[in-house]
């Protein structure tokens, strides 16, 4: 892979356009898609990078989600009976595991 298509890649990991990133690299738009539909280093790189970062995120929403878990442990124990049913709510409205 060359310069042009490592900025590619981290361009569509960012989220911007074909169009932008042709823009910025200085090459078609179609030079863009064809390596994003046909050339297969490309792809496969694209791909393990996407899994780096879906990887990281799920990371980060694994430890956050500990942490609303303690939130709703301790506002479960609170003198505050509303508050207490909405920590009961949000409990029961959490993903069976």
């Amino acid at each position: 892979m060359n310069q042009k298509q490592e900025l590619a890649i981290e361009m569509i990991i960012d989220g911007k356009s074909d169009q932008e990133i042709a823009r910025r690299i200085k090459v078609t738009r179609q030079t863009v898609n064809y390596w994003k539909n046909k050339d297969i280093d490309f792809k496969v790189e694209l791909e393990l990078r996407r899994d780096v970062v879906w990887q990281k995120q799920r990371d980060e929403l694994t430890a956050l989600s500990h942490k609303a878990i303690e939130v709703i442990r301790k506002n479960l124990d609170n003198k505050n009976q509303a508050i207490q049913l909405k920590a009961a709510m949000e409990l029961l409205r959490m993903p069976a595991l």
